[in-house]
């Protein structure tokens, strides 16, 4: 994003004029464009108060907005859907694991009691599943030698210990996972609803949603000596050019509304009560309504 000409220093501040250029954030090229139109016109000083689009999402959450910082959002989100994919697959693997070990778990508890179900076994003859019961009791039996049984049982316990301490890691960072994806999900969300046009009854829900980008642009407008407006056909329906021509109409600042010839072709009649004169797209009409507007004052 341009600013303006980098060669005025701090000393010449107070000899320039202070604009405050209100543009659509989704159209960068507008304002870049106006930002060198200024920074050539001749013997003309001046300081830049706008408010870009990520340093206003900075400002509004807080977050750095450059493109690089999005690019990194976005890059992030993919890694935790790869990552989060991985998770799902290994908690899958574990669990069938953890399965096939608790059940082993419960076959060596058998097999220390296998004389006690032999003989309960052995006692319910009439059971129609009698047969069945006893054979697959010496199936057990025959499976393990007691000193064997007793390894077993040993490591098969420490196994289910450890996978049901890394089921336990996996959810957890599963978890965190999906409270960054969320973060990340939020952030490029605020970023994009800062561009997206809106209805002036819905203005008071967007101040309030991002009270402080409306204090900085409101500041940034008082301290203007003019307001310039990058005029869009539906420049009156954009939720921050909205509010931005209307804090210069209150602050009593001279506005201009200049006309982008692929743009907009004329002031949208919305615009033309808050005393905004339109002008074309040219670098002598700039300077001479600039001019004049510094000697007058809305009424």
């Amino acid at each position: 994003m341009k600013t303006s000409n980098p060669r005025h220093t701090e000393a010449e501040i107070d000899f320039v004029i202070k604009l405050f250029i209100s543009h659509a954030w989704d159209r960068t090229d507008l304002y870049d464009e106006l930002v060198d139109v200024l920074n050539t016109l001749p013997a003309f000083r001046w300081q830049n108060l706008s408010i870009p689009h990520e340093t206003a999402f900075t400002i509004a959450t807080g977050v750095d907005g450059s493109p690089q910082r999005r690019q990194l959002l976005v890059n992030r989100l993919d890694d935790i859907e790869q990552r989060s994919k991985q998770i799902d697959a290994s908690l899958v693997r574990q669990k069938k694991r953890l399965g096939e070990l608790r059940y082993e778990e419960q076959e060596l508890a058998k097999y220390f009691q296998i004389d006690r179900l032999m003989t309960e076994a052995r006692d319910a003859i009439l059971d129609p599943g009698f047969t069945e019961k006893i054979r697959s009791l010496e199936k057990l039996q025959a499976k393990y030698d007691p000193d064997a049984a007793t390894i077993a049982q040993r490591n098969n316990r420490e196994n289910i210990q450890y996978l049901k301490e890394s089921i336990a890691k996996l959810d957890s960072e599963g978890q965190q996972l999906i409270s960054e994806a969320e973060w990340c999900t939020n952030s490029l969300n605020n970023l994009q609803s800062l561009k997206l046009g809106i209805t002036g009854k819905q203005m008071d829900n967007v101040i309030a949603k991002f009270p402080n980008l409306a204090l900085a642009i409101h500041n940034r407008i008082a301290a203007a000596d003019a307001v310039i407006v990058i005029v869009l056909p539906n420049s009156a329906y954009l939720q921050w050019i909205e509010f931005e021509y209307q804090q210069a109409f209150v602050l009593r600042k001279p506005t201009i509304g200049v006309l982008h010839p692929q743009v907009a072709k004329s002031l949208p009649p919305d615009l033309r009560r808050y005393a905004i004169r339109p002008i074309e797209w040219c670098p002598d009409s700039i300077r001479t309504a600039l001019n004049d507007r510094m000697n007058s004052v809305p009424e």
